[in-house]
């Protein structure tokens, strides 16, 4: 499946790298929010690229990118099928981030990897729960 031709809408942020002192940790956390919308799934699927200040624990949002589906119900057969869209959701935010090298090119060279489909196993339960109720 092409999660990419399903996508409907994407958000970006400003970049925003916060000025810190010694060390700081990068992670990339995610939420995601599906709902009906007559024959589709919308799901809504957000990824942030944060910076914590190791010193201080703060927390600081770099990136983040907002990146909605609709996925008509009859396309959703697998737990792959969701996934795919976990995975183009991270494809946006490693584009943004190039892009934003490409402007700024003292930025560190950051990939951000996909996450196996076990991390996303309560978000794809969700979904299928939310198909399940339609039934």
């Amino acid at each position: 499946m092409n999660a990419r031709s399903y996508r409907v809408n994407l958000s970006l942020s400003p970049l925003d790298f916060p000025v810190i002192m010694g060390l700081g940790q990068s992670s990339v956390s995610y939420q995601s929010e599906p709902h009906i919308n007559r024959k589709n799934v919308v799901l809504t699927i957000t990824k942030k690229y944060v910076l914590t200040d190791m010193q201080t624990k703060r927390e600081h949002e770099v990136l983040s990118v907002k990146s909605d589906y609709e996925i008509p119900f009859n396309l959703i057969r697998s737990r792959e099928d969701v996934y795919e869209f976990y995975k183009d959701a991270m494809l946006s935010l490693n584009e943004a981030y190039q892009y934003a090298r490409t402007q700024l090119p003292g930025l560190p060279n950051i990939p951000f990897p996909n996450q196996p489909i076990e991390n996303y196993k309560g978000e794809i339960d969700r979904v299928f729960n939310l198909l399940n109720s339609q039934n």
